[in-house]
């Protein structure tokens, strides 16, 4: 079994001897790791020194930028075909793909150096072998990213808006600060351009590497991890001095040492990136920890909406006003190029932006899931229909389903299983109503069909074939689904829009409690409308909750600073149980359980709760107590079905958490979506004196623990669901 991220032991480190170097064990090439690096950068350092140059060129240097390469390729292509999930397979193959480029760009330098150049010229095949090694090394800091909320028009238009920004930039660098001190090149406009690319990609390296790869928590990673975080910055760093170490002025000033010392820097990010691999196979059976960071709105915000539009707008009128005030042609060209590339990038962004807004506004008024309208739309759409059939004469029908045990579907097969239900039960729902009928998800498992025109008979008619396509779908055991289904019509049954939608409740209620499965025909004899305050007050009927309620805020109130902690975690179960598709009555019972989650830490100490800093592992276990003490306490009200939530809310996904040490699905729901809820609100509250998290790094740390502490599936609804609340502000909610 693979051992847990804290583990110091590495089950089957030396149990296989590495590819990279047969028939030697993991620990003595690990051993042999500070002593090659060494050797290496020394044989680097004199081979290349000035005199050794002046006699064999760059031959001797580039020779050993190969052989650290190729080792490279090697090492990442074995380790691609070892890897056991998906991202960790494309990062090393990326690595491989650029270490083989590397390779050959150095190849085609010592034969051209070889051959009497003193250098390659600029345009040169190793040039653009160069570029495509660069170019490889930002797709695969890249594709550590990941989006949640973005749009694929968002994405798009940010990455143009990158591009655009960094072309400005090498523009203005190649125009008026490394372009003249290069114009003794020969050809100034390909040499100042191609030193002012150097120092935009590399900060481009050096933001993905501090964003995407040490934004992921340096204290987690393994060995392998830290070292290819060590070659990425390297790399940054080199291609930073790039343009100044290859100076005219800094060359000479250094007797040709600045540029072999840049040089160095760049090998010893490859020795450090082999060094990875090296670790990354003598541990491979630990997890891969350097995953994608869950970029929430990378592509919204002020930098994205104000700042790089605005570049580009300037930088058209800037470069072209300098276009015409240049004497020299050559600059001209340059200049004008820069001005046809930007607007051409404009455009493109202009037309993304439209195709952003456009699919936003889709995504505003549809349910992500299964497409349909949403609860917003429903009640718009059904006002809007009442009105014009009012003014027609026409009737109104309105069918509200609510599928019959939706929880056990979730619980049985898990909540893929319950998106697949609900996915299969929308397009059944769909195939059984008129074209003119609008279908709308207007909760976790209750859908409502607006029926333009029908009456009473046509309204009840189609009920029945709803109910007659729901039966025709299966949960995860082969078992057909049912719904509890009622039917109301304008204006028979209501005459204005909150009264009618108020009837078809009133009826799918009464058809849920007399057997289910059966659609049922409004009646106000017999079916009474019951608002949702009712339906959560009758399910705390014949609750003594009152003391309990006054326990759970006795212990809010013990921290001064935390004292609405207990009634965000409720709001944020709730919605998070409506969000997974429960029906109102479970979510109800999910927003109970957390708001009583921690009423044990009645018996805890007030030193332990109202302690700053760091617990002691003594206090640790006291705390952990109050989970156990608290289902205790709720088992002597009729709450009973929330005692097991409340006990097991600090078990983790791994099975490392207490009391009971339970494990993945053996966690009860409820108990793991109070764990997700009661961590986001302890991390943006700054519980026990830490510091408040913003939401954003809130949700990341959540997401760094998904699959370890958190169920992995759940977690990333309710990341979705917390970062969709506000997607264009995201950034500036929260604590700071």
């Amino acid at each position: 079994m693979p051992e847990r991220h804290g583990g110091d032991a590495v089950a089957g480190a030396d149990a296989a001897p590495l590819l990279l170097v047969p028939g030697l064990p993991a620990a003595t090439v690990r051993r042999w790791i500070m002593p090659g690096y060494l050797l290496t950068i020394a044989a680097f350092l004199v081979v290349s020194a000035p005199r050794v140059a002046s006699s064999w060129g760059q031959a001797p240097g580039a020779f050993v930028w190969c052989v650290v390469s190729l080792a490279l390729a090697r090492g990442a292509w074995v380790a691609r075909a070892s890897s056991a999930t998906a991202v960790e397979h494309r990062f090393w193959a990326f690595l491989a793909a650029a270490a083989i480029c590397l390779t050959l760009s150095q190849a085609v330098w010592a034969f051209d150096s070889l051959g009497g150049h003193a250098a390659p010229p600029l345009a040169s095949l190793s040039t653009a072998l160069d570029a495509l090694t660069v170019l490889l090394l930002v797709v695969l800091l890249a594709s550590l990213a990941r989006f949640r909320q973005a749009t694929w028009a968002a994405r798009a238009r940010f990455t143009v808006d990158i591009v655009a920004a960094c072309v400005v930039f090498i523009g203005v660098l190649d125009d008026w600060l490394i372009g003249p001190v290069f114009a003794s090149a020969g050809n100034r406009t390909l040499a100042g351009a191609l030193y002012s690319a150097y120092p935009i990609i590399g900060a481009l390296v050096l933001a993905g590497t501090l964003r995407v790869v040490i934004g992921t928590r340096y204290d987690r990673w393994q060995s392998w991890e830290r070292r290819i975080a060590g070659a990425a910055g390297a790399f940054a760093f080199a291609l930073l001095l790039t343009p100044v170490a290859y100076s005219p002025f800094v060359e000479d000033l250094t007797r040709g040492w600045s540029t072999i010392v840049v040089d160095g820097i760049q090998v010893s990010g490859l020795c450090l990136a082999v060094s990875a691999v090296i670790h990354r196979l003598a541990d491979r059976q630990r997890p891969w920890l350097l995953r994608p960071v869950a970029v929430l709105e990378p592509s919204y915000g002020w930098v994205a909406s104000v700042v790089l539009p605005s570049i580009e707008l300037l930088a058209i009128p800037a470069f072209g006003f300098a276009a015409f005030a240049t004497d020299s042609p050559t600059e001209r060209v340059f200049r004008l190029v820069i001005v046809g590339v930007v607007s051409a990038l404009l455009a493109v962004r202009t037309l993304l932006a439209v195709a952003d807004s456009e699919a936003l506004l889709a995504r505003a008024d549809s349910d992500p899931l299964t497409g349909l309208l949403n609860h917003r739309l429903f009640y718009d759409t059904l006002g809007g229909e009442i009105e014009r059939d009012s003014r027609h004469g026409d009737s109104v029908g309105l069918v509200a389903l609510d599928i019959d045990d939706f929880g056990a579907v979730n619980s049985v097969g898990g909540h893929q299983a319950g998106d697949r239900a609900l996915v299969e039960v929308a397009a059944a729902v769909r195939a059984a109503v008129r074209g003119q009928d609008v279908v709308c998800r207007v909760g976790g498992d209750e859908l409502t069909v607006i029926l333009p025109g029908a009456d009473i008979g046509a309204a009840f008619v189609t009920g029945r074939r709803i109910l007659d396509g729901v039966r025709t779908v299966s949960d995860s055991a082969g078992r057909p689904l049912t719904a509890s289904i009622g039917v109301a019509t304008f204006p028979e049954h209501a005459r204005d829009r909150d009264r009618l939608v108020a009837a078809a409740d009133a009826a799918l209620y009464w058809a849920k409690r007399h057997g289910k499965d059966r659609v049922v025909l409004y009646d106000a004899q017999v079916s009474v409308p019951v608002s949702p305050e009712d339906r959560i007050r009758e399910l705390r009927e014949h609750a003594n909750l009152e003391a309990v309620r006054a326990l759970a805020a006795a212990v809010d109130a013990r921290d001064p600073g935390t004292q609405d902690h207990s009634r965000n975690v409720s709001a944020l179960a709730t919605e998070l149980a409506r969000e997974i598709g429960l029906d109102e009555e479970a979510a109800s019972l999910v927003g109970v359980a957390g708001l009583l989650h921690d009423v044990g830490k009645i018996g805890v100490s007030d030193s332990v709760l109202r302690r700053r800093g760091s617990l002691t592992q003594e206090d640790r276990s006291r705390l952990w107590e109050h989970a156990p003490l608290g289902a205790q306490i709720l088992a002597f009200t009729a709450m009973s079905d929330v005692v097991p939530w409340v006990r097991h809310h600090h078990e983790r996904w791994d099975g490392a958490g207490h009391p009971d040490a339970l494990a993945g699905e053996g966690i009860p729901l409820g108990a793991r979506i109070i764990a997700l809820c009661e961590a986001y609100d302890s991390l943006v509250s700054g519980r026990f004196g830490r510091k408040p998290l913003t939401p954003r790094s809130a949700l990341q740390q959540i997401d760094l623990e998904l699959g370890g502490k958190y169920d992995p599936v759940l977690g990333e609804r309710f990341i979705r669901m917390v970062a969709a609340r506000s997607p264009l502000g995201f950034e500036s909610k929260g604590a700071s």
